[in-house]
């Protein structure tokens, strides 16, 4: 570990440790940044670029005397809402400039901005804000709630979402029954409005006007962006339930005030959002694919093979063990197909595709229910449409239709990815 600020500075021209010494300013105490900034002022730009460098550190420096700093500063994605917000009434225009075209600016800030006297840092917010709009979808952000109006507010009795009959987000006055909220976060903008995440204790009385909303129930009925938000309310909603005190010494925690972690005010230690990593292979052997079936499974539904990552295991090594274990299948000529966020509830589905390499079928006990290889055009129950399974399964389903419909008049290998 760096101890002083001269070793700090010293990893700097090291360009072969390059991985090293990007682990090592990770783990560099607070104190030593400090250090370096107050020591070594011509290293200042370095330590803004640096990837590592703490939030804690950006502050210090935005209150630099130098413009040329703190315009350096205003290039940042990852600063906190305050940061942002002080950055934006900066009197040089370069720096408000940086702010107004930064893409992860808030948007409350800039509305501001796009009320700033200079000309060019008012269009560049307006820009900046239309350009979202137009982009539509879901984007994701972190800060306390109560800084950019009327939110879109996503309520949570726990990590249950709470919904009207006809499946809309309630209103203000609706929650106003559940009383005050345990915890509230803003967590992301979606089509241009604010998304704010209220949570209230697993306990609190379901009123009777509302629903608890599923998210596969919900597919289709939301659209794309809506359940996007969606998938990350309801995960950081379990995380918030997961680490009401910490996990190493007891003590009760409080939400950071500039980066989603649940920090202990006791020991120091912070606690971020889960994601827990399953690879999902879908096997193939000439016209058919393997598919199984779990006793966790919707009566008759089917799917690929799928299992968590263990410690220490890379992707492909946890997809080979996992089809194995399951069905006594070995693989080959693994492909990478895409991923998927699964709010089950804090999933990151990694989606393959392989080839079948040997091996006889043997389901695992207690784990498979029933497994088999399934032509094409001949498959069971296939999982929800939303799923990364079902959209795999299609995939190569629509492949392998182009592939025959092309084989009489030129006969070619259509790979799959």
């Amino acid at each position: 570990m760096i101890q002083s600020a001269e070793e700090f500075v010293a990893l700097r021209s090291s360009e072969v440790m390059a991985e090293y010494n990007r682990s090592a300013y990770e783990k560099a105490p607070m104190q030593v940044w400090r250090d370096v900034i107050d020591k070594y002022p011509d290293c200042q730009l370095w330590v803004i670029r640096n990837k590592t460098v703490p939030l804690e550190i950006l502050d210090t420096l935005s209150r630099s005397d130098h413009a040329r700093i703190r315009s350096e500063i205003a290039t940042k994605r990852k600063l906190s809402t305050e940061l942002f917000e002080r950055l934006a009434k900066d009197a040089d225009v370069s720096v408000r400039r940086h702010i107004a075209i930064n893409k992860k600016t808030p948007l409350h800030v800039l509305e501001i901005l796009r009320q700033d006297n200079d000309a060019d840092v008012a269009e560049a917010a307006a820009r900046n804000i239309e350009g979202r709009k137009l982009k539509g979808g879901f984007e994701l952000t972190y800060a306390h709630p109560g800084k950019s109006g009327a939110p879109l507010i996503f309520p949570f009795i726990g990590e249950n979402l709470l919904i009207n009959a006809d499946a809309a987000l309630p209103s203000v006055e609706t929650l106003q029954a559940l009383g005050d909220g345990w915890q509230a976060v803003q967590f992301g903008v979606l089509e241009g409005q604010p998304c704010e995440m209220r949570v209230w204790a697993q306990k609190t009385p379901l009123p009777e006007d509302l629903l608890i909303g599923d998210f596969r129930r919900l597919w289709g009925v939301w659209s794309a962006a809506y359940l996007a938000a969606l998938i990350r309310a309801r995960q950081l909603a379990a995380w918030l339930a997961q680490h009401r005190f910490c996990g190493v010494c007891g003590q009760a925690t409080k939400m950071h005030p500039t980066e989603p972690a649940c920090a202990c005010p006791a020991c120091g230690h912070k606690a971020y959002p889960r994601i827990s990593p399953v690879c999902m292979g879908l096997i193939l052997k000439g016209n058919k694919m393997l598919l199984a079936r779990s006793p966790r499974f919707l009566p008759g539904v089917y799917s690929a093979l799928a299992g968590f990552v263990e410690a220490g295991e890379s992707a492909e090594a946890a997809l080979r063990r996992e089809v194995f274990e399951e069905s006594g299948v070995r693989i080959k000529n693994i492909r990478w197909f895409g991923s998927q966020s699964w709010p089950y509830p804090h999933s990151l589905m990694l989606g393959f595709i392989a080839d079948y390499a040997s091996g006889e079928l043997v389901a695992q006990e207690g784990e498979i229910e029933d497994l088999g290889w399934f032509d094409f055009d001949r498959l069971p129950a296939l999982p929800h449409p939303a799923s990364l399974a079902c959209r795999m399964i299609d995939h190569v389903r629509k492949r392998q239709g182009k592939r025959r419909s092309s084989e009489s008049a030129a006969p070619r290998r259509y790979p799959l990815e």
